[in-house]
């Protein structure tokens, strides 16, 4: 976990009391009341008999600079027979894990999951697990991410765009035009990102993924959530790529001016195996994430130096409207978006999978990359 020097909360974890975004938003709400943050409720007699539509969010001390998208958030209403905190967990819990959920793969599988590589047990993490109670604002969701290697630029997403915005307006639109009204709203956002970013219990250097919603004219706070340290670009790649090298789709994290050159794993023999039983590796260089264990790729995305995702136009919109994990784009050092096929021809992709399959390790391939945090060229050594 990236815990910066002037971090409160990885200093005092017990501060979090357990709920980090119920907490953080306590916190918020106290240091700058000028920030509107949705009512929250003390407890589940009280959220019942506010009535206002309530929002049950799920919290465990994890969340605050470790996986996200592990636990499920949902309507209070679905469970209207549950009359104490006890018995609304214990219906949450058997819903996460009911086959017909829609969303069972990232409820009750993902924690499985997450629990299984972590060597730790299931059922005392889910003793960890508990519900804060939140006024529910039928809203636009909004994510907020200052870029870790540019200063002044910010990484924004909705259901409206995926948005660059830099020096005070928007300088790129991957998906779709911004509505005037969003655009104009983008500076205010920012700022109050700033001004939270800069609360002292935070490190100032992190780039936190900070979660609003958009609702009645107003952007009302949700959650903090930790990723990379800023470290700044140390040089602008204003060349022509040299022979070997491709220009990729999008780059966001810089590397040294002379690269990096990384293992980067295309198949895990563990997808290919009976019984599947996976390994979380000490370390990783880089990976394609070319499989469906999420929980797999939340616990690795700190740890390397490159993830590459495969895509384009289509994979920032549904980087936007929430449909990828987000962790890819925003935890590794270096990220970059490009199609697999323009790095691996299908006849060795083929072979790779044989590599997984018949011999049982890992399917590499050697790339070296280089990024200044705004383009970037790949090729394969």
């Amino acid at each position: 976990m990236l815990n910066g020097p002037r971090d409160y909360y990885a200093a005092n974890p017990s501060a979090l009391e357990g709920q980090p975004k119920r907490a953080i938003a306590d916190y918020v709400e106290q240091k700058d009341s000028h920030i509107p943050v949705p009512g929250r409720f003390a407890s589940l007699k009280e959220a019942r008999n506010s009535g206002v539509e309530i929002l049950v969010r799920s919290e465990h001390k994890q969340d605050y600079d470790g996986s996200s998208g592990l636990l499920e958030t949902r309507l209070l209403s679905e469970f209207p027979e549950a009359e104490t905190e006890a018995q609304l967990k214990e219906q949450m819990l058997i819903k996460s894990a009911d086959p017909k959920n829609q969303h069972q793969y990232i409820g009750d599988r993902m924690i499985k999951e997450h629990c299984r590589l972590l060597g730790i047990d299931f059922d005392k993490f889910n003793e960890g697990v508990s519900y804060s109670f939140w006024e529910l604002l039928r809203g636009t969701e909004i994510k907020v991410v200052a870029d870790s290697s540019i200063k002044g630029r910010y990484h924004i997403t909705s259901k409206h765009d995926y948005t660059l915005f830099e020096h005070g307006k928007p300088i790129k639109n991957y998906v779709w035009s911004l509505p005037e009204e969003f655009q104009k709203a983008l500076p205010g956002l920012v700022e109050t990102y700033e001004t939270i970013r800069n609360f002292d219990r935070f490190d100032p250097n992190n780039c936190p993924i900070m979660e609003f919603i958009a609702f009645n004219g107003k952007t009302y706070f949700l959650q903090y959530h930790k990723s990379r340290e800023f470290e700044a670009s140390t040089f602008s790649l204003d060349r022509e790529p040299t022979t070997g090298e491709m220009e990729v789709f999008f780059a966001r994290g810089a590397t040294q001016p002379d690269g990096i050159s990384c293992n980067v794993t295309v198949h895990y023999a563990w997808e290919y195996r009976k019984g599947r039983e996976r390994s979380l590796p000490a370390k990783e260089e880089a990976s394609f994430d070319l499989h469906y264990n999420p929980a797999f790729s939340e616990l690795m995305v700190r740890k390397r130096e490159l993830q590459i995702t495969g895509g384009d136009w289509y994979t920032m919109a549904m980087f936007a409207v929430g449909h990828y994990e987000y962790s890819k784009l925003m935890k590794p050092r270096v990220s970059l978006v490009e199609n697999p096929d323009k790095i691996i021809s299908e006849e060795e992709n083929n072979k790779l999978v044989d590599i997984a399959r018949v011999e049982n390790k890992n399917a590499e391939i050697k790339v070296h990359a280089v990024s200044d945090g705004t383009h970037a060229y790949l090729m394969r050594i």
